[in-house]
C-alpha cells in the first residue's frame, strides 16, 4: 500500500470507533492542531484527496488535551 497506516479522512467521524461525532468537529480539530498533526506527519494528501493517519492522529489530540487542560488547571 502505497500510504502505509492511512485512512481517508472521513475515519474520523464514520464508523463506531470515529473520535468525532461530524465532519465539523473533524474539521475544526485539524485547523486548532495543524502544525503538531504536519510535524506528526498524521495527515497526507494524494491525487487531491486527505489520508489521515489514525494513531498518529490520537497521539496529537491526546497530546494536545493535555496540553488544554493544563492551561485551564495551572494551579
Amino acid at each position: 500500500m502505497l500510504l502505509e497506516g492511512f485512512q481517508p479522512l472521513a475515519s474520523l467521524w464514520e464508523g463506531p470507533s470515529a473520535p468525532y461525532p461530524s465532519r465539523p468537529s473533524a474539521d475544526w480539530a485539524i485547523r486548532r492542531m495543524r502544525r503538531q498533526l504536519m510535524a506528526r506527519e498524521a495527515l497526507a494528501l494524494h491525487r487531491g484527496r486527505v489520508f489521515v493517519h489514525l494513531q498518529r492522529f490520537k497521539e496529537v489530540a491526546a497530546a494536545d488535551a493535555a496540553r488544554s487542560y493544563s492551561a485551564r488547571h495551572d494551579d
